[in-house]
Formats: structure tokens, sequence, C-alpha cells
């Protein structure tokens, strides 16, 4: 073999390995987006709209400053009553929005936690209320587990007429379920399966979508949640919602994800589907 024949095999040779590691790479890279991505999606904060114009930067970390704000949103938890209160609970559902640090600063004292429980039994401060126990539930699983203790709250929300409610108690059972199985196991036998199939009957596309995702967050990991919410009609509530929001991208597809996983281990939903002509419609 000639010189210039084996710089040449050296050179394709090397270009070969280059193009297998930039594989590997670019596979490596997709699986970890297609991981990040599966986290998000599984539990979502929900920040309000006046949020971004807060005085603090958002992603910041919390300094000792931020842990006496805290401590004194907690007292006002414990004193204020009316506007006052729901002002105090919106500042602090802006807080929690920020991170798993923020959350700490007030899951530090088990009693700061009891303070936003006890507001949920106070009708004008529930919505915001739960709407800060779903900004918990979406930080790390020990502040979910945390979080959890608002179920039985949130499910007996589900079945009033508060559309607002309604979306927010939703929202946060999803971000609950999107944890582990334990805590699956625990919204079931708490009745969450029927209220959440009701819901989904919703003719607010956000709170039907809020429905949607919370189901679908039960749904994963082919547990026995599968068969409680065919069993609870989910099928039918979620074709009907097929095509009552057809139009609305965001409502269908968390429906779409539901039916993706009630399909993976039970043929004849698969076959119900056909049958509704869904399929044709995707």
């Amino acid at each position: 073999m000639s010189t210039h024949e084996a710089a040449y095999g050296r050179l394709h040779h090397q270009q070969d390995t280059d193009a297998l590691r930039s594989q590997r790479r670019q596979h490596q890279q997709s699986l970890r987006q297609e991981r990040r991505e599966q986290l998000l999606s599984s539990k979502r904060v929900r920040p309000g709209l006046e949020s971004m114009e807060d005085d603090v930067e958002q992603d910041d970390e919390p300094n000792s400053v931020a842990q006496e704000e805290i401590n004194a949103i907690v007292q006002l938890l414990r004193t204020s009553k009316g506007d006052s209160l729901v002002l105090a609970l919106q500042r602090l559902r802006n807080h929690l929005a920020r991170g798993s640090a923020w959350v700490d600063l007030l899951l530090h004292s088990d009693k700061d936690l009891e303070a936003l429980l006890h507001c949920l039994s106070i009708p004008e401060a529930r919505l915001m209320a739960t709407w800060c126990v779903a900004n918990v539930a979406a930080s790390i699983g020990r502040h979910t587990k945390e979080a959890a203790r608002a179920a039985p709250y949130l499910i007996s929300f589900l079945e009033g007429t508060d559309h607002a409610l309604q979306d927010q108690s939703a929202w946060a059972l999803g971000n609950i379920a999107g944890d582990d199985a334990t805590l699956h196991e625990q919204l079931l036998r708490q009745g969450v399966a029927p209220q959440l199939v009701r819901l989904l009957q919703s003719d607010a596309p956000s709170t039907a979508q809020s429905a949607a995702f919370a189901i679908s967050n039960l749904l994963r990991g082919q547990g026995p949640s599968i068969s409680v919410f065919v069993d609870s009609g989910a099928v039918p509530a979620l074709l009907n919602g097929f095509s009552k929001f057809v139009a609305v991208d965001a409502t269908l597809s968390e429906i779409c994800w539901c039916l993706s996983y009630l399909t993976s281990s039970r043929p004849d939903v698969m076959a119900t589907i056909v049958q509704s002509g869904a399929i044709a419609m995707m």
C-alpha cells in the first residue's frame, strides 16, 4: 500500500469515527431532551400574570431577606381576612413559582404549610390557596408529597360549580399525580377518578384541559388506574371532549395523551376509538 493510500485510509477511518461519535452525541442529547420534556410535561408551574412584574427576579436564589418575607406572608395567612388574605396568598403563589429553593422556604416548618392548608377552608381564599398548592406540587418529590396533604380539599372542589376553582384544583391534582405510583394509588383511593371524568365534560376548554392533564398523569405507568378510569366512563367522556374541542389544540393534545395511555394496554378501548371515527379526525 502506498503512503498516499495509507494516509487516505487513516483519514477515511477518522471521518467514520468522528461521524459515529457525532451520532452518539446527538442520540444522547435527544435522550436528555426527551427526559427533560417528559419531566416538564408531568408537572407544571402556573405563575400569575402579574408575577413577571414582581420586584424579585424570576429564577433567582432566595436569601435571608426572602426567608423573612415568606415568614411575614405566613403570618399574614394566620391573621388576615378578605382581600388582605388573598393578596398575601397571591404574593406567596408568585414566590412558589420560582422553584424548589423557594418552596423550601415555606416547607421548612410544618406549621407554615398548615397555615396554607387552612386557607383552603376559607371560601374567599380557596382559589389562590389552591394555586399555591399547585406550585408546591410542581416542585421536587418531597414537596409534592407534602402538597398531597391537600388532596381531599382539591377533590371536593372538583364537585362544585366554581369553574376557576375546578380548573385550578384539577391542575394541582395533575401535579401531585405527576410524581409517583404511591401518590397515584392515594388519589384513586380518595375517589379522584370519577370527579375528573365528570370534569372532562365541562364546556370550558381550560377546565377540560386541566382534567385531562390530571388524568394523563394518573394513567402513566400502566398501573391499575387504567381500569379504574375505564370503569369510571373515561373513554366516552374523552371521545366527547375530542369532538367538542377538536379546534382547541392545547385541550385536544391533553385528551389525545389520555387516549394514548388507555389504548396502550386495552385493545377494547382501541376498538371503541376506531368505531367512534376519532382516528380519522386525528
